[in-house]
This record gives structure tokens, C-alpha cells and sequence, in this order.
């Protein structure tokens, strides 16, 4: 009788921390898979704001060339450009520092499309920054009026032009490149969700097989310790 109650008790033992180590394998690996769809859901959404800029780049520029043709104000699309400038570059780094917190940074169907567009973007950023860097009052022999280009002015509409003409075509593939970026995203986002709601699921089966055999453990405790009581009165 010992020897059966000794095994019985080693055998709720080891369900016990059998279940709960369960318990815990699925909780740790339900908060790194929670983490790493944060942090998915995070490039998602940078690669989306991304994918926008170039055509609003294009916009300024445009805007610059018109400016320029009628000799009007340009120093928004100036500032403008260097504020797009800045926070790409800032969205660029986060997004990489996304990648490799959701560990997609080596999934050749996200990383292809990146550097693609990463690419496209270096060789786009040092042209803006020269830009950036022009000062309005420069363009003009006239600032009062802004009747005339200076030299200055004269060779940024040429540059501009230059820009608009060349960078075109660059723009629109860094869009593409952005788009088919998105759609990886959005499907390793998607694959990323299904696979930690499984877990939150095997989580909940492994919480109730675990509750399931205490409380059976527990009626199995019970009822020996009540038939223990009664072969004891019986034996008085």
C-alpha cells in the first residue's frame, strides 16, 4: 500500500512539472513570437511610408523647376526636400534595425527588395543633400522681387532638371522595390500572427491539461485519504 501511494505521488509529480514546464516553454515562446510580430508589423508600416516618398520627392522637385522657370519662392520645397531627406534616411535605419529584431532580415524575399531600394535611395540622398544645402537667397541677383537666377540659381535649375530627367525611372523602381517589399511584409506579418495564435492555443491546452490533473490528483488525494479513514474505524 506504501509502495503504491509512493509511486502514485511521484507519478502527479512528474505530470505536474511536465505540464508546466510545457506551460512555460509556450509562454516564452508566445512573448518572443508577440515581439517579433511588433516588431514586423513596425517595418510594415515604415516600408508603406517609405513607398510614398519617392513620388512626393518628385512633387518638390517639380515644384522646384517651376519655381525657378518663373523665379518664385522655392525655399519650402528646399526645406521641404531636406525634412524627406532626413527622416528616409531615419526610416531606413529602423526599418533594418525591424528586420533583424523580427528576424526577417535574412528572408531573401524581404532582403532582395530592401537592398534594391537601399541602393536606389544612397544614390538619390547625396544628390538631395546638395540641394538641401542651398540657401534661396543665393538663386536670386534680386531677392527683393526675385526677377532674376543668379549663377547660383542658374546651376540649380540645371540640376534639377538633370534630377528630374535621370532620377525618374530611379524613383519609380525604389517605389516598386517598396511595394514588393510591403507584400513580403504583409504575408510574414500574416504568417507570424497564425503561428502565435497556435501557440496562445497549445498555451491554453497545456494550462487546462494542467489544472485537469491537479484537480484529478487532487480527487484522487481525497478519496484515498477517506478510504484510508474508513479501514482505520474498521480496524477499531
Amino acid at each position: 500500500r506504501r509502495l503504491t501511494m509512493n509511486r502514485g505521488q511521484w507519478i502527479q509529480i512528474g505530470a505536474t512539472v511536465l505540464f508546466a514546464t510545457l506551460l512555460t516553454l509556450m509562454l516564452v515562446l508566445g512573448i518572443r513570437r508577440a515581439s517579433e510580430l511588433q516588431s514586423a508589423s513596425a517595418a510594415l508600416q515604415l516600408a508603406s511610408e517609405l513607398s510614398s516618398r519617392p513620388e512626393l520627392m518628385r512633387s518638390e522637385l517639380n515644384l522646384m523647376q517651376r519655381g525657378l522657370e518663373t523665379q518664385t519662392y522655392i525655399g519650402q520645397s528646399l526645406r521641404n526636400l531636406a525634412s524627406m531627406r532626413e527622416s528616409s534616411n531615419q526610416s531606413y535605419k529602423l526599418l533594418q534595425d525591424n528586420l533583424k529584431a523580427a528576424k526577417l532580415d535574412g528572408d531573401n524575399t524581404i532582403a532582395q527588395p530592401l537592398r534594391a531600394a537601399l541602393k536606389r535611395w544612397q544614390s538619390l540622398d547625396q544628390q538631395i543633400d546638395s540641394l538641401a544645402k542651398m540657401k534661396e537667397g543665393d538663386l536670386y541677383n534680386d531677392s527683393a522681387n526675385a526677377s532674376d537666377l543668379s549663377g547660383a540659381g542658374k546651376r540649380l535649375k540645371v540640376v534639377v532638371d538633370d534630377l528630374l530627367v535621370r532620377e525618374s525611372p530611379n524613383l519609380k523602381s525604389m517605389t516598386d522595390n517598396l511595394d514588393q517589399l510591403g507584400v513580403a511584409l504583409r504575408t510574414a506579418v500574416t504568417d507570424s500572427g497564425s503561428s502565435l495564435r497556435s501557440l496562445l492555443a497549445a498555451g491554453t491546452l497545456a494550462a487546462a491539461l494542467l489544472l485537469g490533473a491537479m484537480l484529478y490528483y487532487a480527487y484522487r488525494s481525497t478519496k484515498s485519504a477517506a478510504e484510508a479513514l474508513d479501514a482505520q474505524r474498521q480496524v477499531e
